[in-house]
C-alpha cells in the first residue's frame, strides 16, 4: 500500500481526496491547514508520494518542491501540485521548482489522478 502524504487547507477537498485515495489502496497521510513544519514531517514519514496544494500557511507549495528536490533523502520522491491556481505561469513556476505533475483542482478526476499517481510509483 503506497504511502501518500497530502498538505491541504480545503477541509472539504482534503475530505474528499482522502476518501478517494484511500478506497483506492493508499494510505493517505492527509494534513489539513498543518501546524507543523512541512519539511521535518517529509523527513519523518518518509512517503512513497507527496500531494501538495501550492497556497499553503507557512512553506507553500512551491518551497516544498524545492526542498523535496535538493535533498538527497527526498529528492526521489514524487511530486505533485494540486491546486486551484490555473494559470500558466504558476504551473510553470511549480514544474521549475521540482514538481513532477501540476494539476488544478478544477480538473480533478479521481481516476485519471489516480493513474497520474501509479504512473510516478512505477518510475
Amino acid at each position: 500500500m503506497p504511502k501518500l502524504l497530502h498538505f491541504e487547507d480545503d477541509l472539504t477537498f482534503a475530505s474528499y481526496f482522502m476518501n478517494e485515495l484511500t478506497v483506492r489502496g493508499f494510505s493517505v497521510v492527509h494534513l489539513a491547514y498543518p501546524p507543523v513544519d512541512v519539511a521535518a514531517l517529509v523527513l519523518k514519514e518518509k512517503p512513497d508520494i507527496l500531494v501538495s496544494d501550492i497556497v499553503m500557511p507557512g512553506m507553500d507549495g512551491f518551497a516544498l518542491a524545492k526542498f523535496i528536490k535538493n535533498q538527497t533523502a527526498t529528492k526521489h520522491i514524487p511530486l505533485v501540485l494540486l491546486t486551484s491556481l490555473g494559470n500558466e505561469r504558476y504551473r510553470q513556476e511549480g514544474l521549475d521548482a521540482g514538481a513532477d505533475v501540476y494539476l488544478t483542482k478544477a480538473e480533478f478526476d479521481a481516476d485519471e489522478f489516480l493513474n497520474s499517481l501509479l504512473t510516478l510509483l512505477a518510475r
